[in-house]
């Protein structure tokens, strides 16, 4: 409900019953859906501070790191990430499409191939039919096509790759 200054102040109502750690991960996640990633990252580093921080905290620490424009240190956090997880693939991804972003095309590639490498095979499709997407918009349509039937072949039912690859043999149609 976006509620964040009612949540707020039921975290501070509560503050006392909670242990220190919670409670700087839930304001840290409070403010980082409010957009205050200054705010959410003093208490997010401060819920990882501890010898056993929450699975949470670490996955929202690279957020908050890259909101507030220090995006190495939150590659870095989030890589840091990849051996506490029980799913590597997220972070791996994660990963790819911060690189994306920043346009850095072959670091995201690279990436995006160690996620789909570390990710169970159901899982691999839906990177794939993205691999593929970004092949396709550096020019590589047969790496990108090659890619999107790999995706086919392991979510059969994941439409996005299947629409992708038919707009890609409809460009080969029409050239």
């Amino acid at each position: 409900a976006r509620a964040f200054a009612e949540a707020l102040t039921l975290l501070a109502s509560v503050a006392g019953t909670l242990e220190s750690e919670l409670l700087d991960l839930l304001l840290g996640k409070v403010r980082l859906a409010a957009g205050d990633a200054r705010a959410a990252l003093t208490h997010l580093e401060a819920a990882c501070a501890g010898p056993e921080p929450y699975y949470q905290a670490r996955r929202l620490l690279p957020h908050a790191l890259r909101a507030t424009g220090r995006t190495e240190a939150a590659r870095d956090a989030l890589r840091a990430l990849v051996e506490h997880t029980l799913y590597p693939h997220a972070p791996l991804a994660q990963l790819a499409e911060w690189a994306w972003e920043d346009r850095d095309a072959p670091a995201a590639l690279a990436q995006m191939a160690t996620a789909i490498a570390a990710a169970p095979s159901h899982r691999r499709g839906r990177m794939r039919a993205r691999r593929a997407e970004w092949l396709a918009s550096t020019g590589a349509r047969a790496a990108a096509e090659a890619e999107l039937r790999l995706a086919l072949e392991e979510d059969p039912t994941y439409p996005r790759a299947r629409r992708e690859l038919e707009r890609l043999e409809e460009l080969d149609d029409e050239a």
